[in-house]
C-alpha cells in the first residue's frame, strides 16, 4: 500500500509539472489558475510567459462565438467580467462570458449585483443585466453557450424587445406567428434548435410522440441556409400529415429522404415531397436499408430484394369485444379486432388511407398493437395501443373519432383497463 501511494504521488507530481499546475481534475487543482492574470498577459502580448494549456483554453474561446465588436473591445469586456466576480473565473462558463463580452451592453457592468450561487446562474444573471431590458424565456440562455457566430445574438435581440419576425438570419427556420409563440414558450430543458423544431411540429399538428422524436432527431442539431430550412419545414409538415405514422420511424425516414435528395442532386434533379405517400416512402426506405445491410455483407454490385416482413404477429393479450346497440330493427354491431398479419396491416392502411403499415417493426418487437373498430362489416377506426394506453385513433383519411365511437372506445378501454 505504501509503494502504491508513493507511485500515485509521483504520477500526480508529473502531471502537475506537465499541465503547469492545473492537474488532471480540471482547473481547480491544488494550485488554482489565476485566469485574470492569464488574460492580462495575453492582452499585453506576453503569451510566452503563460503555460501552453492555459493559453490554448482562452485562444479557443476567443476564436469562437459572436462576431460583432472589435477584437480588442471584446477582450477588454471579457477582462472586465472576470474582474467583476471571482466566481466567474472558470473555463466552464468562458463561452457564455465571451458571447456576452462580444455584444453591446445596455447597462454598466459596475451596476451589476450578482444573483445565484453557482457559476452558471451568476453568468446568466450577468447576461440578463448587460444585454436584456425585458424578461427572457429561460431556455434562451442556452444560446449564449453556442459557438455559432450568429445564434448568441438572439438572446439580446429578444431581451431588448425585438420581434422574432424581424430576426432574419439569427433564426433561420421558417416560423409563423403561432410557431413563434410556441417557440418562446419552450421548456427550459431544450436548446434553441430543439425549441424551433418543437414549435414547428406542434403547429403542424404532430402527436406528442412525434414531437419528441423530432426534437431528438437530426434536424434539431443545427440551423441551415434559408433554402434548406424551407425544405426541413416541408419535411416536418409532411411527417405531421401522415396519419397513423409510427414516430419511431421518423428518424430513419428523414435519413432516407436526405439520402434520396443527395442522389437527386448528384443527377442534377430536383427532389420534392409532393405526391409522395407515407407507404411509398416506407417501401423505399426498407429497400434502402436492405441494400445497406447487403452491402455490408458483400462489397459488390448485385440485385437486392425488398425487405421481407414477418407475416404473422403474436397477440398482445387484450380482449376482443362486440357491442350491439339500437333496437331490433336498427341494430348496429360494433366489434374490436386485433390485426395479426402483415398483409392485413397493409390492407388496413390502403383501405383507411393512412400509414399504419409503418408500425410493422413496432408490432414485431412487441412495443405496440394495432386494432380496428368495425361497425357491422365496415371499417371505422384504426387503433394504436401500447403500454396500457390507447395512443392514437384514426378513421379514413386521418378522421378523428366521433362522439359515438368515443363512447364505444371507452367501454372497450374499461374492459381491458386501458387509458384513453
Amino acid at each position: 500500500m505504501r509503494l502504491q501511494r508513493e507511485r500515485s504521488a509521483q504520477i500526480e507530481a508529473q502531471e502537475l509539472r506537465r499541465t503547469g499546475g492545473t492537474g488532471t481534475s480540471g482547473y481547480r487543482a491544488k494550485k488554482e489558475v489565476d485566469w485574470l492574470r492569464v488574460v492580462d498577459a495575453l492582452m499585453a502580448g506576453e503569451g510566452r510567459n503563460v503555460p501552453v494549456d492555459q493559453a490554448d483554453v482562452l485562444r479557443r474561446v476567443f476564436n469562437t462565438g459572436v462576431r460583432g465588436l472589435d477584437g480588442r473591445v471584446r477582450r477588454h469586456n471579457f477582462r472586465a467580467i472576470l474582474a467583476a466576480d471571482r466566481k466567474l473565473r472558470d473555463p466552464t462558463v468562458f463561452p457564455i462570458l465571451w458571447n456576452v463580452a462580444s455584444q453591446r451592453w445596455i447597462r454598466p457592468i459596475g451596476d451589476w449585483k450578482p444573483k445565484g450561487k453557482g457559476r452558471t446562474s451568476r453568468a446568466r444573471s450577468l447576461a440578463k443585466h448587460l444585454l436584456a431590458s425585458y424578461a427572457v424565456p429561460p431556455f434562451l440562455f442556452s444560446v449564449l453557450e453556442s459557438t455559432d457566430a450568429r445564434v448568441p445574438k438572439l438572446f439580446a435581440w429578444i431581451g431588448q424587445g425585438n420581434s422574432l419576425k424581424r430576426a432574419g438570419n439569427l433564426l433561420p427556420p421558417v416560423l409563423t406567428k403561432r410557431m413563434q409563440h410556441a417557440f418562446l414558450a419552450s421548456p427550459m430543458n431544450l436548446d434553441i434548435y430543439q425549441a424551433a423544431r418543437r414549435a414547428q411540429a406542434l403547429v403542424f399538428g404532430a402527436e406528442p410522440a412525434l414531437v419528441r422524436a423530432l426534437v431528438e432527431g437530426r434536424y434539431a442539431r443545427d440551423f441551415c441556409v434559408p433554402a434548406e430550412e424551407a425544405f426541413r419545414s416541408q419535411m416536418i409538415q409532411w411527417l405531421c400529415n401522415q396519419p397513423m405514422f409510427d414516430p419511431v420511424q421518423a428518424g430513419p425516414v428523414i435519413d432516407f429522404i436526405e439520402h434520396t435528395r443527395a442522389v437527386y442532386a448528384r443527377d442534377n434533379r430536383a427532389f420534392t415531397l409532393q405526391g409522395r405517400t407515407g407507404a411509398s416512402v416506407m417501401r423505399g426506405m426498407e429497400e434502402w436499408h436492405a441494400q445497406l445491410a447487403a452491402g455490408r455483407r458483400a462489397r459488390h454490385g448485385r440485385r437486392f430484394d425488398s425487405v421481407k416482413r414477418q407475416e404473422s404477429y403474436k397477440p398482445c393479450g387484450l380482449r376482443s369485444a362486440s357491442y350491439e346497440l339500437g333496437s331490433r330493427k336498427n341494430k348496429v354491431v360494433w366489434s374490436f379486432r386485433e390485426i395479426l398479419t402483415y398483409s392485413a396491416l397493409v390492407e388496413e392502411g390502403a383501405a383507411m388511407r393512412h400509414c399504419v403499415a409503418s408500425y410493422a417493426p413496432g408490432i414485431e418487437q412487441g412495443r405496440i398493437a394495432i386494432w380496428q373498430l368495425r361497425r357491422d362489416r365496415g371499417r371505422e377506426l384504426t387503433i394504436e395501443v401500447g403500454q396500457g394506453v390507447i395512443r392514437q385513433v384514426r378513421g379514413v383519411c386521418n378522421r378523428r373519432a366521433t362522439n359515438a365511437e368515443t363512447r364505444i372506445l371507452q367501454r372497450w378501454a374499461d374492459l381491458n383497463s386501458l387509458a384513453l
